[in-house]
């Protein structure tokens, strides 16, 4: 995720990459509890993602890690108020993905939902010169 970042991958690709690792670490250490990466932006490609890399690391994934942030780009202030209840809506959309999974590939161990980042960025478009 993050075509913004250097080593970024698509999902396939970083599914693949993230399998690996987790066995690795899994090796070295069976107790440890692993994250992985959701898609850092919410849209209907965001289900894809998440699906995905699931079905890559099933049985390995103790987390998903779920990033949100939003700003009052269109200075409307109902509209941006009203988008507060989106990272809801994505939990419980993650939550279905998550039990998709599970019961398709019969994995008894949950897999949790990390929120980790979550940012308001007020007012922060280019006019003001703050990005």
């Amino acid at each position: 995720d993050g075509w913004w970042q250097m080593g970024a991958r698509n999902a396939e690709d970083y599914g693949k990459y993230a399998l690996e690792a987790a066995k690795l670490m899994k090796w070295v250490d069976p107790s440890i509890n692993l994250p992985f990466c959701g898609l850092s932006y919410w849209s209907s490609a965001t289900a894809d993602w998440n699906r995905t890399v699931l079905n890559y690391l099933k049985g390995y994934a103790d987390y998903i890690a779920l990033h949100y942030y939003f700003g009052d780009r269109t200075n409307n202030y109902l509209e941006y108020m009203a988008s507060m209840t989106e990272p809801e809506n994505e939990i419980r959309q993650t939550e279905a993905i998550i039990n998709e999974i599970r019961f398709k590939h019969k994995i008894e161990n949950p897999v949790y939902i990390a929120f980790d980042e979550y940012n308001v960025w007020y007012r922060t478009g280019a006019e003001q010169g703050l990005e």
